[in-house]
């Protein structure tokens, strides 16, 4: 049985629907596909002020490409710019 290719999707920023800030952290972020679209994953945007830090723990892997500026993440393990 061969499954048919999902189709190629160009996605931006531009495709966040609303974008979510939590508390006063430096940062908003936002999903331009989420699991809502049977998608299975979801692609998100954030957008970092520059010097913003957040203590945000995630129970699962994470996926970051960076497109301007650095970001360093403290991980168990080390840190990693």
């Amino acid at each position: 049985m061969t499954e048919a290719p999902a189709p190629v999707q160009h996605l931006t920023a531009d495709n966040v629907a609303a974008w979510y800030q939590q508390d006063d952290v430096e940062m908003v972020v936002g999903d331009a596909l989420d699991p809502s679209s049977s998608a299975p994953l979801v692609i998100g945007y954030a957008r970092y002020r520059k010097g913003a830090t957040n203590e945000i723990t995630l129970p699962y892997d994470e996926v970051l490409i960076i497109t301007r500026g650095v970001l360093t993440v403290r991980r168990a393990d080390g840190v990693a710019t």
